[in-house]
C-alpha cells in the first residue's frame, strides 16, 4: 500500500516536472511581445532563419557564435571580391533598389567609399584592395599578393599577467616587490604574429621587429613570406654569418590570428633572401607552406 502511494506521488511530480520543462522551453523559444495600439500585445512570428531568430530573441550559445562568424567571413569575402555588377545583383535579390538614397542622402553606389573626394571613390572595395596591394608589394617578383597582416604590438596588460602568476607561500613573498614586478611585466608588448623555433629562449626575434607580414602565392600550398622590417632597426648591417642573423632566420612556423577567430599557420621551409624596399623597409623573405586553418573562435 505504501509503495503504491509513493508511486502515485512520484508520477504526479514527474508529470509536473515535464510540464514545467516544456513550459520553460516554450518561453525560451517565444518571441518578444510587442505593444500595439491600446493594451493589445502581439507576439511576433519566429524567423525562419535560426541564426536571425537567436539574434532577435537574444539567445547566445557556441553554435550562434560559430554561425555569426561564418556570416561575417562570407560578407567580408563578398565585399573584398565583388564587382559593381555583383553588388547590384545582390541588392536586387534582397529587394533593395541599387539607385535609392539612404536617409542621409547618400546613394548605394558608393561601393564602400561614401566620400566623393576619397582616392577610391567610384571603385569597389575589391578594386581598391588591388590598387593598395600593388602599391605596397615588392617589385622584385611577379607572385600574387594574397594577404597583408599588420603586426602592430599590443600591451600585455596586468589582467593577463595576473592570470599566469603561480600561488606561492605567503611567508616568503615580498608583496611590494611582487606588485612592482607585475606592473613592469604588464607594460611589455605582445605581437599578433608569433613564430615557433627549436630554441625559443633566444632574445632576437624577427616578429618583434616586423611591421607587417606579406604572404604571396607561389603555387598550390606554397607561399612566400615577407617580413617588412623598418630600416630604423638597422637590420641591413647584420651579416649573414653572424649569430644574430641565425637567431632571426631559424624559425619553424608562423601563426597569425585572423579577425574572425581563425588561427592561420604557415610552415617555414627556408630563408630565401632580403632586399631593401623603398626608403623605409628591409624585407626578409622565406619560403613556406600554408597549414590547415585551426578554428579557435
Amino acid at each position: 500500500m505504501l509503495n503504491s502511494i509513493k508511486n502515485f506521488f512520484y508520477a504526479i511530480i514527474l508529470r509536473i516536472s515535464i510540464a514545467l520543462y516544456e513550459t520553460e522551453n516554450e518561453l525560451l523559444k517565444a518571441g518578444i511581445l510587442e505593444t500595439k495600439q491600446g493594451s493589445r500585445l502581439q507576439q511576433r512570428m519566429r524567423h525562419r532563419n535560426n541564426l536571425l531568430e537567436k539574434f532577435l530573441a537574444g539567445h547566445r550559445d557556441e553554435r550562434y557564435t560559430q554561425d555569426y562568424y561564418e556570416v561575417l567571413k562570407k560578407a567580408d569575402k563578398f565585399m573584398k571580391e565583388a564587382s559593381d555588377h555583383k553588388i547590384a545583383v545582390a541588392a536586387d535579390r534582397h529587394g533593395m533598389n541599387y539607385a535609392l538614397k539612404d536617409k542621409w542622402g547618400r546613394r548605394y553606389e558608393h561601393l564602400g567609399f561614401y566620400d566623393e573626394k576619397h582616392k577610391y571613390a567610384g571603385k569597389t572595395i575589391a578594386e581598391a584592395l588591388v590598387i593598395e596591394y600593388e602599391e605596397r608589394k615588392t617589385k622584385d617578383d611577379h607572385y600574387e599578393l594574397l594577404n597583408i597582416y599588420d603586426n602592430s604590438p599590443v600591451e600585455v596588460g596586468l589582467a593577463n599577467i595576473m592570470s599566469t602568476v603561480e600561488k606561492v607561500d605567503e611567508e616568503i613573498v615580498d608583496y611590494k616587490y611582487k606588485v612592482n614586478d607585475l606592473i613592469q611585466h604588464s607594460k611589455k608588448f605582445t605581437f599578433p604574429i608569433r613564430c615557433t623555433r627549436e630554441d625559443d629562449t633566444i632574445l632576437n626575434k624577427i616578429e618583434q621587429l616586423t611591421e607587417s607580414l606579406h604572404v604571396k602565392k607561389i603555387g598550390f600550398e606554397y607561399v612566400q613570406l615577407e617580413f617588412f622590417i623598418p630600416l630604423k632597426f638597422g637590420t641591413v648591417n647584420i651579416t649573414e654569418d653572424s649569430k644574430l642573423f641565425k637567431d632571426l632566420t631559424e624559425i619553424n612556423q608562423i601563426f597569425i590570428n585572423s579577425d574572425y577567430g581563425d588561427l592561420i599557420g604557415y610552415g617555414v621551409t627556408n630563408f630565401k633572401k632580403r632586399i631593401v624596399h623603398g626608403d623605409a623597409y628591409e624585407v626578409w623573405k622565406f619560403d613556406g607552406l600554408k597549414m590547415e586553418t585551426i578554428k579557435t573562435y
